[in-house]
């Protein structure tokens, strides 16, 4: 169900950031960069769901990082980005990626380029990295996350690498444009 549901969501967050235009409040004080894979990016779009505690036993958000000022609807998914799916108790504190959190908790991490996709779940007391596939996946080798929010605004400081050489790092600092998820 998880899975389901973050798919769901990621379609959700894409379509809705395409319907974010110029002249909302993205600009200002945001900054940062991110990359996936080796590739490096400029932040321009940030836009926020909340994740009901439903879903993972308590509040949390998804946020989804893109490098395009996204003006109107894409004729396909954006070709570069990150999510982050976290619940609440995770807010603020320094997570070492390499170990599982709280059974109570949950952590999503995916960074897609045109070239490869990265996903890290951390649900259960586990870490999956295997996308939804049956064989087992590269292992987390390090990393940390630490994401605070404040309402609209999020700072964002990732690094994590996997065994196979895949990474996904983000530095931003924002405010991000809050969508709400169909029910």
């Amino acid at each position: 169900m998880k899975k389901i549901f973050m798919f769901c969501l990621a379609g959700v967050l894409a379509t809705a950031a395409a319907s974010c235009d110029d002249k909302d409040d993205r600009g200002g004080g945001n900054s940062g960069k991110m990359t996936v894979n080796g590739q490096t990016e400029e932040i321009k779009s940030a836009i926020y769901a909340e994740a009901p505690a439903g879903e993972f036993g308590e509040n949390g958000v998804g946020l989804y990082l893109f490098k395009d000022v996204l003006t109107g609807m894409p004729e396909e998914e954006p070709d570069f980005g990150i999510m982050i799916v976290i619940t609440e108790s995770l807010y603020g504190k320094t997570i070492d990626l390499t170990k599982p959190v709280a059974r109570s908790s949950y952590l999503l991490i995916a960074g897609m380029n045109k070239n490869l996709d990265v996903s890290i779940e951390y649900d259960d007391g586990t870490i999956d990295t295997t996308d939804g596939g049956s064989s087992q996946g590269p292992s987390v080798t390090g990393g940390t996350l630490l994401l605070t929010r404040s309402g609209d605004n999020f700072t964002v400081e990732l690094s994590v690498t996997l065994s196979d050489g895949s990474s996904v790092s983000a530095d931003w600092k924002g405010t991000a444009t809050k969508i709400d998820i169909p029910e």
